[in-house]
């Protein structure tokens, strides 16, 4: 197939596009500039913003694309107008936000939702879940994507893929440094009710091969698919891989939540867990995991070994806060 990435040149989208090529595929990304990417394989190149994506693949045939990186309607809607009628098969890539039970985790608030998570799970009531606290994502959400692609009607076959929390090589946000920074440093890890947490993850490379499979497949226009590991790891148990596949035993220590640092809010109890139910793209495209969970763990944590994040000058300041909140539950204060 000729195929067209739409944003490809960053973490997940590196992956796509590397999956792409070792099934043969022919692959255009279409970005801006910012951040260009090399290959060892030929890969064409479009540059331009969204809104000039028409003018930009005028006279050029795509049989599938693959948009790994609209924020909203808007961006979606583009997407939708300049290849209506144009393509066979179209992936937008969504994530596990839009579910109700995100908001929960993100207020602290009770459970709402009984897990696994199924694609008709009931989805967020509150838009813009991260206007205010995010910054960069204001206008970021992709509720309003999905709606976009999945209601564009005939001419427009949409695919929605939902990734959970992507971990792996190039990942620009380095999901692992704050529990591997602290095993490399021989600092303690602290944890409260939250080291019980379940949250789904999926290796990048795995992630690239579902979206992958979902563009060739017949079978997937107009299906929503959830994406994820076939085990979930809990907080605790994600920080011990990390340490496997790094050589060195994670040093874990749980206290109250009352005692934990603000920046450890996340490590506190949360209701609500984050699991996907991932039957639907196993059992209707055969999608199944190339790689098992502990090469996954073990070929993220070298590259970040090999490509370490800068500490960061705040760690010294968080380890002390962390130190003196382990020394409080021991005083049994709470």
């Amino acid at each position: 197939m000729r195929v067209l990435v739409i944003g490809g040149t960053r973490f997940v989208g590196r992956h796509v596009v590397e999956e792409l090529n070792r099934r043969g595929h022919q692959v255009t990304v279409f970005h801006r500039g910012a951040h260009e990417a090399a290959w060892e394989f030929p890969v064409a190149h479009l540059h331009g913003e969204r809104r000039e994506l028409a003018a930009r693949t005028a006279g050029v045939a795509f049989d599938a694309l693959i948009d790994m990186h609209a924020m909203n309607d808007r961006d979606s809607r583009w997407v939708v107008d300049a290849f209506r009628g144009r393509v066979a098969h179209s992936v937008h890539v969504s994530s596990m936000d839009v579910y109700r039970a995100w908001e929960a985790v993100q207020t602290g608030g009770p459970a709402t939702d009984a897990v696994p998570l199924g694609e008709e799970a009931p989805l967020r009531p509150t838009l813009y879940l991260y206007r205010g606290k995010h910054p960069g994502m204001e206008q970021y959400d992709k509720i309003l994507m999905e709606r976009t692609v999945l209601g564009a009607g005939s001419g427009f076959p949409a695919t929605v893929v939902r990734l959970p929390m992507v971990y792996g090589p190039h990942d620009g946000q380095r999901r692992e440094r704050m529990f591997l920074r602290r095993i490399l440093d021989g600092v303690p890890i602290v944890m409260g009710g939250g080291s019980a947490w379940l949250w789904h993850r999926v290796f990048a490379k795995e992630a690239a091969r579902a979206i992958v499979l979902a563009a060739e497949s017949d079978q997937a226009p107009g299906h929503v698919f959830n994406v994820g590991e076939p085990v979930v790891l809990t907080m605790y148990q994600w920080a011990e891989a990390i340490g496997r596949a790094a050589g060195i035993a994670a040093d874990i220590r749980l206290v109250p939540d009352a005692v934990l640092p603000k920046h450890l809010a996340f490590l506190s109890t949360q209701q609500q867990h984050m699991v996907a139910d991932t039957t639907k793209i196993r059992h209707l495209l055969g999608y199944a995991e190339e790689m098992a969970p502990d090469a996954c763990m073990q070929a993220s944590v070298t590259w970040h070994l090999a490509n370490p994040a800068d500490a960061g000058v705040d760690d010294p300041v968080a380890y002390q806060a962390e130190l003196r909140a382990e020394a409080a539950a021991l005083r049994g204060l709470t």
